[in-house]
C-alpha cells in the first residue's frame, strides 16, 4: 500500500475554472428562463403589475395629492412616499434584471463562453 495525500484523493474531485463557470453560466440561464415565465405569468401580471405596482401605486399618489380629505394621510406621508419608492425599486430591479439577462439564453453564448475559457486556459499553461 501507498500513502496517498489530500492533494491525490482531492485531485479528481475538485470541479476546473471551466466545470465551475458553465456551472454558474448556466445558473444564469435557468434564472432567465425563470424569469421569462414570472414576467408573462398571468397571476403575476394582475397581482404584482397591475395590482401592486399599478393600482396602488396610483391609490398612494392620490392619497397624496388630497390630505385635506383625511387628517391620517399627512401623519401617514412619510411611510405613502417610502411605499411609492418601494415600488418604483421593485419595477427598476425587474426592468433591470430584463434588461441584463437579454439573449443570455442564446446557446452560442454559451459555447463561446467555453472557448474563452479555454484559450484562457491555455494561455496560463504556456507561462
Amino acid at each position: 500500500m501507498q500513502e496517498v495525500n489530500s492533494d491525490q484523493v482531492l485531485a479528481n474531485e475538485e470541479p476546473s475554472a471551466l466545470e465551475v463557470s458553465l456551472a454558474e453560466f448556466d445558473k444564469i440561464v435557468e434564472q432567465k428562463k425563470a424569469l421569462d415565465r414570472l414576467m408573462v405569468n398571468p397571476d403575476f401580471q394582475t397581482i404584482i403589475v397591475s395590482g401592486y405596482l399599478e393600482e396602488d401605486f396610483d391609490r398612494l399618489s392620490n392619497l397624496l395629492k388630497n390630505p385635506g380629505v383625511n387628517s391620517k394621510v399627512v401623519d401617514s406621508r412619510t411611510i405613502i412616499v417610502d411605499k411609492i419608492v418601494a415600488k418604483g425599486l421593485l419595477e427598476n430591479w425587474l426592468e433591470s434584471l430584463v434588461q441584463t439577462t437579454e439573449g443570455i439564453d442564446n446557446p452560442e453564448i454559451r459555447v463561446q463562453l467555453i472557448k474563452e475559457q479555454e484559450e484562457l486556459e491555455a494561455f496560463e499553461e504556456e507561462e
